[in-house]
């Protein structure tokens, strides 16, 4: 039997399994992005897929410091859908 990673919410903090959140990924020339596959090389943040999880991270600018950078707008409208 496999063992499934874990990652930690962003915004709720809670530990999940990889496949079940979001991933946003900053890669080493700073260009940041959306990581649907999961293996995009770069520092990741992960957020679970609550509509309020969104909400309090967008609010708290989370992703902001969780990859070190300014997040592009176009970036939140594609986690949104």
């Amino acid at each position: 039997m496999r063992k499934v990673p874990l990652r930690m919410c962003i915004s709720c903090r809670e530990m999940l399994a990889k496949t079940d959140l979001t991933r946003v990924v900053k890669s080493q020339n700073c260009e940041v992005s959306l990581d649907e596959k999961g293996n995009k090389q770069g520092r990741g943040a992960y957020l679970c897929k609550k509509p309020e999880c969104y909400t309090k991270a967008v609010k708290s600018n989370a992703f902001n410091r969780a990859l070190k950078t300014k997040i592009p707008e176009s970036i939140f409208e594609e986690i949104r859908v």
